[in-house]
């Protein structure tokens, strides 16, 4: 009978380590949700080298999140630490856990409760987030230097806008006249040399592509007198018409040519000019 009781206590001392001493709370004031380290020393928990337990020997808890266990040897047992999440303010007790063949039961600890450090019965109002030192500042300096830049980007827009147009319109007209010469230059040439029917037809040609350029408009359907109307001075408008009239009354044989075709190119030539110099006033204007 001695002998059986001296077995079953060596099997109770081997199945069932207690936590005596040394149980350190990391932080020592945890709070809900809060990583927690619990540290305490099992006498009697004999074991030769550092064990850390397997997920699947972890065992649960419901006021818990236990992430890992971990034992080194000690003298005279070991050292335990449990990682844990806890999720129940106030007195906590985790579950028992088996090491090296042994039941150990981790201390209890307390979790705090931010009830009882506020004393705040209920939620708080939804508040704004909460600004580092001298960001406001910073921000109405930002919302200052957009305007001032907004405002410095549209003063270089609206006085460079105008000459871009003006450059636009100055090098259209250019190339205009240029080509307008060209032509009426090379028709004064040939005046004479050429059938007068042929050359009044590309007299019409050149005066009438001149004039949709200046216009920007399309004319080639129009008649004579509604081509004459569409220029703005009176003068321009008489010399066109005229031109127009007489070079079709030669094409179609209304009349005979009387050799005055070198003199319709020159007046031609004095008309690209005038027209010229009074697109450039309106442009000024």
């Amino acid at each position: 009978m001695t002998r059986l009781l001296a077995v079953l206590s060596l099997l109770a001392v081997q199945g069932l380590a207690v936590a005596q001493s040394a149980v350190t709370l990391v932080p020592q004031e945890a709070f809900v949700g809060d990583r927690v380290e619990l540290r305490f020393r099992a006498d009697g928990l004999d074991i030769a080298k550092p064990i850390r337990l397997a997920a699947d020997d972890i065992p649960p808890s419901p006021d818990a999140d236990i992430e890992s266990i971990a034992l080194e040897p000690i003298s005279g047992g070991a050292s335990v630490s449990i990682v844990f999440v806890p999720w129940k303010p106030g007195d906590l007790s985790l579950p028992p856990f088996r090491a090296s063949g042994a039941r150990v039961v981790p201390p209890s600890c307390r979790v705090a409760s931010i009830v009882e450090k506020t004393g705040a019965r209920s939620l708080a109002p939804p508040r704004g987030p909460l600004l580092v030192p001298g960001t406001t500042y910073g921000l109405y300096a930002a919302v200052f230097g957009a305007l001032v830049a907004f405002s410095f980007a549209l003063f270089v827009w609206l006085r460079v806008r105008p000459w871009l147009g003006r450059s636009s319109r100055s090098a259209r007209s250019g190339r205009r006249t240029r080509l307008a010469l060209k032509r009426f230059r090379r028709l004064e040439r040939v005046a004479g040399r050429t059938q007068a029917t042929r050359w009044r037809r590309e007299f019409v040609l050149a005066l009438r592509a001149y004039l949709a350029d200046l216009l920007d408009a399309q004319i080639a359907a129009r008649t004579n007198a509604e081509v004459a109307d569409l220029l703005p001075a009176e003068g321009p408008r008489a010399s066109v018409a005229d031109l127009l009239a007489r070079s079709d009354r030669v094409r179609y044989g209304y009349e005979p040519s009387i050799g005055d075709e070198a003199s319709d190119a020159r007046l031609a030539l004095e008309l690209v000019g005038a027209l010229e110099a009074a697109e450039a006033n309106d442009a000024e204007l």
